[in-house]
């Protein structure tokens, strides 16, 4: 099967904190030992510690549509 290249934007992911709504999730570099992982993470404005399945911030790939 030939491959296929396309364009691809990157783009930055923050996680919202849950309960103010005003700061993002930091990680703090603590990882639980699960399968699959998961993530340490402080509210930097309210300070509510939360685990989550993925880092954040993060950084993601987008493909770019064209017409």
């Amino acid at each position: 099967m030939p491959e296929r290249t396309y364009e691809v934007k990157t783009v930055g992911v923050d996680y919202e904190c849950d309960a103010c709504h005003a700061g993002t999730m930091q990680q703090t570099g603590i990882m639980l030992p699960s399968d699959p992982p998961w993530w340490r993470h402080k509210c930097s404005n309210c300070g509510l510690v939360e685990d989550l399945r993925q880092k954040y911030p993060t950084v993601r790939w987008e493909r770019v549509l064209t017409a």
